[in-house]
């Protein structure tokens, strides 16, 4: 059964860890299917009018990366700290699924970032609609 509780707009860093931690579902989706990916509003802005998602990390799109960054609930705040210490712009974290990913062909792989971590890369543009749900900072 999905939780009743959706993620809202947010400006405590905190506060967004706590929710994606605690929420067992969102929209039916089990929490250990989620990823995030960190972005900016004007990004996401962009996204939603072309339809897709296409950044892989701050200022590289995925046609020069060849994938999408992603992170785990746990290594979200360690990514937003380091992409984005002091944002000139309101941020948004983008949920996902990788069941639904997956299921409409896109890749999920967790791979190594260096120093045994592995984080989620999505190995395609996302369409706009198997985004299951956003987080503004």
């Amino acid at each position: 059964m999905p939780s009743e509780h959706r993620a809202q707009t947010f400006y405590s860093f905190d506060l967004v860890i706590s929710v994606v931690t605690m929420n067992d579902e969102l929209d039916g989706v089990v929490s250990s299917d989620l990823i995030y990916h960190v972005t900016t509003s004007s990004d996401w802005t962009h996204a939603q009018l072309q339809g897709f998602y296409d950044r892989s990390t701050k200022g590289k799109s995925f046609e020069q990366v060849g994938y999408i960054h992603a992170s785990t609930a746990m290594q979200l705040e360690g990514i937003k700290e380091i992409l984005y210490g002091n944002p000139t712009e309101k941020l948004v974290v983008l949920v996902l699924s990788q069941t639904k990913l997956q299921s409409a062909g896109i890749e999920v792989r967790f791979e190594d970032g260096g120093e045994g971590e592995f984080y989620p890369h999505i190995f395609a543009p996302i369409p706009v609609r198997l985004i299951v749900d956003t987080i503004y900072l």
